[in-house]
Order: structure tokens, then sequence, then C-alpha cells
């Protein structure tokens, strides 16, 4: 049996084909097999080039359109190796790729990852800098591409690539899956993968809608990985920042994030906007108690402006303290200082969320009637000692006369 199967996903791509089948076969490692899964693809030339696919190492697996998980986890059902390398029909890697991964694989048995170096070819060349791999980094976005290998007993351990991601992203949801069964990850320091840009490539076309979609559907499907390997209890919650550009408020200008309760700030880019007449914070999408640090804006030339005035729609505050108890907080402001703003950065602490904060509320408002209350004792206690005074009681005669006369 081979040692690796390489998986490429064909969808009508028949064009790029070869040269992804090509990169494979000019390994220097050989122990390898290259199953090609054809996604019910409906170009001409690509189903006529797939019917009588004669490649060395090679056969097809035809099936219905299902989408590119589906038809990842198609293929790898079909594979023998005990490692798996998916690649897209339309990439290709280098040919030294397969033997410093298989080294790695074979002489670490903690390591389930391992990836390289990237770069760009198509309508752009040039390095694909990725973020090296760390823990924190790949909780928040992928910084590993979907060509890398890993153990077909890990793939089966964890019910293969998850369909639910539906627009993509399903890569990184996967990388999440190996990393919470405890897989530790490598980066061989070479450029073994080439990326092909085109106009249509699907990471560059997904929209931000979809986006926020994907990235809530990984952080549902990992939710204990999130909780107990990072520390930080999940509740599915999302800060937005709403901008106006002098068309008012509006769905179609929403920059989305999911966050966590022990977030300490929240980032958004403001590049793809200009003219900003006014933003709209929502902090998190539920009841909540704040702490807020600061808002800042920085500008293109990197100077920071920090935000002073803003109005909001909290409960009460204390201090730098806000508490909504409505589940859509609101905190609006307008621009502060000049040039082409870059970025938001909201620095905060969320102090409660949730049904806690109606303990807060509570907590509060006792308080004010306790506040109340000590001032109501103070007058009376006041009153008590003037009747209790000498004063008060050589008087009486006095008062008592005044009150004859009146009568």
């Amino acid at each position: 049996m081979p040692k690796i199967s390489v998986i490429i996903p064909c969808f009508n791509q028949g064009l790029c084909l070869d040269e992804a089948v090509d990169s494979v076969l000019a390994q220097t490692f050989q122990d390898f097999e290259i199953l090609v899964v054809d996604d019910g693809s409906t170009d001409p030339e690509t189903v006529r080039m797939l019917k009588d696919y004669a490649r060395p190492k090679t056969r097809v697996i035809h099936t219905d359109n299902q989408g590119l998980s589906m038809a990842r986890n198609n293929g790898i059902r079909e594979a023998q190796g005990a490692y798996i390398l998916p690649l897209d029909a339309d990439d290709k890697i280098g040919n030294g790729y397969l033997a410093d991964a298989v080294r790695i694989l074979d002489r670490y048995p903690d390591i389930g990852i391992v990836y390289c170096e990237a770069s760009y070819f198509g309508i752009k060349g040039g390095r694909w800098d990725l973020p090296e791999y760390s823990l924190d980094k790949i909780l928040n976005h992928n910084v590993i591409f979907c060509t890398a290998l890993f153990r077909r007993a890990d793939w089966e351990a964890v019910g293969g690539y998850n369909v639910n991601m539906v627009y993509g992203w399903e890569d990184w949801d996967f990388w999440l899956s190996l990393i919470q069964r405890g897989r530790k990850v490598y980066r061989v320091p070479k450029i073994h993968f080439y990326y092909r840009l085109r106009e249509a490539s699907m990471v560059h076309t997904m929209d931000e809608e979809r986006q926020f979609f994907m990235r809530l559907h990984a952080c549902l499907n990992h939710r204990d990985l999130y909780r107990n390997i990072a520390d930080i209890e999940i509740r599915c919650k999302v800060a937005e920042l709403y901008l106006d550009t002098g068309m008012g408020f509006g769905p179609s200008q929403v920059l989305r994030q999911i966050i966590f309760t022990d977030q300490s700030a929240i980032e958004f880019d403001l590049r793809g906007f200009g003219g900003i007449k006014q933003f709209r914070f929502d902090p998190i999408n539920a009841p909540a108690t704040i702490h807020l640090n600061a808002i800042q804006l920085i500008s293109e030339d990197g100077t920071a402006h920090e935000v002073r005035d803003f109005q909001d729609n909290a409960l009460y505050k204390t201090g730098n303290n806000l508490s909504f108890e409505t589940a859509d907080p609101q905190i609006r402001f307008s621009p502060a200082g000049g040039g082409r703003l870059v970025k938001l950065v909201v620095g905060l602490n969320f102090l409660s969320v949730g049904q806690e904060v109606f303990q807060d509320i509570l907590n509060h408002k006792n308080g004010l009637l306790k506040e109340k209350n000590d001032l109501l004792k103070e007058k009376d206690d006041r009153i008590a000692e003037i009747f209790r005074s000498w004063s008060w009681r050589i008087t009486r005669p006095l008062r008592m006369l005044s009150k004859l006369f009146r009568g």
C-alpha cells in the first residue's frame, strides 16, 4: 500500500489539473497514490478529460456535486495511504514536499499536521506571508492552507471535513478538529506549496456576511477547544461596527467579529471605507456590563486619536463601567482627528454578560435605595437630635405661647 494518498477534488478545473498532478508525480518521494475526485463536473472539457484520465499512480472517483468538504471526504474514504495530502486541482507542490513531510510524521508521532511555506502564482506571484502557527493565532483565523499532510487515522477519529462549512474555510475547521485532539503542528521552513491566484479564488470572493457565518460555525463546531484549551468560555457572541458614510447606518456597511467574554480589545479594519461620518459600535449582542478602557481611531500615518465624546444606550454608568439592560448595546461617536482612518481599536473588559447583568442591575438599584434610605435616616437622626437638644427644651414655653397667640 502507498505511504501517502494525495486527494485532488476537481470541479470544472480540467484546464489546471495536469499541472497539479505533474507536481505530485515529480516528487523525490515516490511512495504515493493520487486520487482525483470529480465532484460532478459540468464543464464539457473537464468531463471529457476525466472520463478516460490516464496518469501514473492516478485514479479518478466520480461523484455527484457535493461540495469541497464532501469531495475531500469521498477521496479519503477510498485512500490507502497512512498519510493524506489534500491538493486543489488548480494548485501545485514543490518536488521535495512529500519527502520533508514524511520525515517529520514518521519521526514524531505527536505531530499531526505538517505544512510548509508558500508562494503565489497565476495573476500575481510572490511569497505568501502567512503568520507562523500558534494556538492563539489559529483560534482567531486560519494560518495553515489546505495542502498540509495529516494522518488518515486522525481524519477518521474526527469524522472528516465538516460539511456545514458550506462557504469555505473547511480546512481551518478541520485543523481545529485535529488540534482539539492534541495534535501538534510543524511547518517545514521551505516553500513547497504554490497557490494559484485567480479572479474567482474562493478565499478572495467570500463576502463579509459569509465570513461571519463560517467563523461562527467553526467556533460552534469546536466550543470545547475554545472553552478548555484557550481557557475562553464561548457564548457565541458578536461585536458589530456600523459605519455611516452619508446614508445612515445600514446592513450593507457593517463589520462583525465573534468575540469572547475575556476579550480585552476588539479591532476593526477600516481600510475599505472612506468618508466615514459616524460610528455605531455594538460591543456584544446581549445584555452586558463592560469596562470601557478606550476607543481609538488609527489614521493612515499611524497616529492614534482617542474618542472621549460618545453617546450610548446604557441603563446607567459608574465611572468607566457601562451597564446595558438591552440585548442590543450601542455606543455612537464621530471620527476624531484628521487623515484617512485605517483601524478602530476598542479596549474593554466584559464584567458580566447575559443573566449576570440583571444581578448587577439589581445590586445597583439596591445600592441607590440604600443610599436614599441612608439620607432619610441621616435626616431623621438630625431631627431627633434637635428634639433632644437643651435649646429645644428651654424654648418650649416660647413655642407654646407663639402657638397660643396664633390660635
